[in-house]
């Protein structure tokens, strides 16, 4: 019983440490400088959305322990959105409501980033980047083709990384 406990402490533990390299790697100013993602809070979702699910497509292609970590880490960014909805104030009432266009905008990017990545299908992953990224109301829109090439090239580059590499969660996207 207690090896149980243990392995389910320690993919939470390496869950939650994939999941802060994600949140790291969204903070970069590429996205939002250079490639045109409103610095906002949708727009900083949609990139934080768009590392989860190079992320969890990459470990939910594996065996079992590495498909449940890619479900661990998944759970991890609901606790965390769920966190970040309380600190902005939103009422315990509505936060449920949130949680739900969240998961369903989360659930939604993954199905569509992972079928035009899994069919390398870059204008079809465009097309998903062009519908799912937020525009600035007076800013340039971004730039989706960059942003499906990068998409693309983390893609290929998890596929070469093992599990190890990736539970460390340092280097696992391309580079920008």
């Amino acid at each position: 019983m207690f090896k149980i406990y243990d392995k389910n402490k320690r993919l939470n533990a390496t869950a939650h440490e994939i999941y802060g390299s994600i949140v790291a790697q969204t903070r970069k100013p590429v996205f939002y400088a250079d490639w045109c993602v409103p610095d906002t809070v949708e727009g900083r979702f949609d990139v934080l959305v768009v590392h989860l699910s190079l992320v969890v497509r990459r470990l939910s292609a594996e065996k079992e322990e590495e498909a449940t970590l890619g479900q661990r880490v998944a759970e991890a960014f609901i606790e965390d959105m769920d966190d970040t909805f309380r600190e902005m104030g939103v009422g315990d009432l509505a936060v449920p409501k949130r949680m739900k266009a969240a998961s369903e905008a989360y659930n939604g990017r993954l199905l569509a980033f992972s079928e035009a990545l899994d069919g390398g299908n870059m204008t079809e992953l465009m097309a998903a980047l062009t519908r799912n990224i937020s525009v600035a109301p007076e800013g340039p829109a971004p730039d989706c083709e960059r942003l499906a090439a990068y998409m693309q090239a983390s893609a290929s580059k998890m596929s070469t990384l093992g599990l190890d590499e990736i539970s460390k969660g340092h280097d696992i996207f391309a580079a920008i």
